[in-house]
Order: C-alpha cells, then sequence, then structure tokens
C-alpha cells in the first residue's frame, strides 16, 4: 500500500487502519454496517423507511464514516468541522468532498489513507457533503 499511495502508515495506526478496514471491507459488502454501530443502523432503516430518504448524520453512520471521522475531533481521519472549515472558502467544496468520498485518497489530512467509497450514491454523496459543510 505504500509503494501505490507514497504514505507510510505508523506502527500505532496499523491496528487501528486494519479494525478499519476490516469492519467495511471485510468478508461481507462495501456497504455493510459495522458490528458497533449495528444498534444505530436499526434506528437508521426504520428512519428511512418513514422518510424515505437519510440526512447527512445518518447517512454518516450507515456508511461506518464515524469510524474514523467525528464532528468535532480527529480520530484517524479529520473532524467535519475541520473539513468545513478546509472547504469554506472553495468554489467547489461539494466537488472536493465527493471526489474524496469516492475516490479515496492521502496527503491532504496527513499519512493515514482513505479508503474510496464507490457504494455511496450521487445524492447521498451530495447530502453527506452539504451536511459536512453546514457544521460550524
Amino acid at each position: 500500500m505504500q509503494q501505490k499511495y507514497g504514505a507510510p502508515i505508523p506502527d500505532a495506526q496499523v491496528e487501528e487502519l486494519a479494525d478499519y478496514l476490516a469492519r467495511n471491507y471485510g468478508v461481507t459488502t462495501n456497504s455493510a454496517v459495522a458490528p458497533s454501530h449495528a444498534a444505530q443502523s436499526s434506528s437508521v432503516s426504520s428512519i428511512s423507511a418513514n422518510t424515505g430518504a437519510l440526512d447527512g448524520l445518518q447517512l454518516a453512520t450507515k456508511y461506518g464514516c464515524f469510524g474514523c471521522h467525528n464532528t468535532t475531533q480527529k480520530i484517524v481521519g479529520p473532524a467535519y468541522r475541520d473539513i468545513a472549515a478546509k472547504y469554506k472558502s472553495d468554489p467547489d467544496p461539494l466537488g472536493k468532498i465527493d471526489q474524496q468520498i469516492h475516490n479515496g485518497g492521502a496527503g491532504k489530512w496527513g499519512p493515514i489513507i482513505m479508503p474510496p467509497f464507490p457504494q455511496v450514491t450521487t445524492v447521498e454523496t451530495k447530502i453527506l457533503a452539504e451536511w459536512i459543510m453546514g457544521l460550524k
């Protein structure tokens, strides 16, 4: 992975990254919900059935984003509020967030690689990006 992306992974972060990858890209599918979010998932599903659509917080829960991100603190990836602050004056913040979600990448926020999430639909990505940019 280091050769492909040029991002060394510190020994202290290997286990955390391996857990994240196993949770989100493990034996089942890419859209599998992590076991730690199973209780949240059932409430997200019931909300989805009632409204027909999920909001940004519900989508972040559905796709396991909180395994690496938090709204206010850096975990593995940057805090969502830091992302909003970085792209606040960018002419196309939704496009940048969309690209990061669908293509993944490394180097913008540190050495840890964000894997791509191609299973997130364009509509869901827009909802997530708008939610992130709305955080202050």
